[in-house]
């Protein structure tokens, strides 16, 4: 299974979307026995120098086969500032650290990274997600973290698919192309916590 963040865009405008803390966590049910949960992988960033994630700065977290692949044309390490942080309703605070990847600009695969091992059982992902202050989206920008073995079509994403919802939301989860589920429209300069379950029948 590879996890890879797609960005795409018109020429000739900036966009900045940060990811934080990516976790993907696996859920296993026995009968009667009650579910349990173990993380898969995960990676908050924290362990990486500034710049670009390439090698010698790409191979932190835990849980991966690999390290990072990353077109380092579009892609960074940064220090948010402290813009990423999600307050739960009626729950806790989940803050992102010192660390984030920046993607500006345009690329099929900004940055991707295989699972150690695959699994069959339910999946849950989760990841802090901001498009930066002076960030500007048109209809069908797209910016999402896909889970699938180097295809895009066809596998199962979740993140920013712009003014494409029935009513003009941005956010989105989808198992293929046509099977699409928006929640709200992004607003620019707001963190937002995505979790996706995936889970497979029959």
């Amino acid at each position: 299974m590879l996890c890879i963040l797609c960005c795409q865009k018109n020429p000739f405008r900036i966009v900045r979307v940060l990811l934080q803390s990516l976790i993907v966590i696996s859920v296993l049910g026995f009968l009667l026995k009650p579910a349990f949960a173990i993380v898969l992988a995960y990676d908050d960033f924290e362990d990486y120098d500034l710049g670009d994630l390439e090698a010698g700065n790409n191979n932190a977290g835990d849980g991966w086969d690999d390290p990072w692949s990353a077109n380092t044309a579009v892609t960074n390490i940064i220090n948010p500032g402290g813009a990423l942080s999600y307050q739960i309703p009626g729950g806790g605070l989940i803050e992102g650290g010192s660390r984030a990847i920046e993607v500006n600009g345009d690329s099929n695969a900004a940055f991707s990274r295989d699972l150690q091992a695959p699994t069959s059982d339910t999946v849950y992902v989760g990841f802090l997600f901001y498009a930066a202050l002076g960030t500007s989206f048109v209809q069908n920008d797209f910016a999402a973290l896909w889970l699938g073995e180097g295809i895009f079509v066809g596998a199962p994403s979740i993140g920013l698919k712009s003014n494409l919802g029935p009513n003009g939301e941005d956010l989105m989860g989808r198992i293929t192309g046509n099977q699409e589920v928006y929640g709200s429209e992004m607003n620019i300069g707001q963190t937002y916590y995505m979790v996706a379950k995936i889970s497979k029948t029959g």
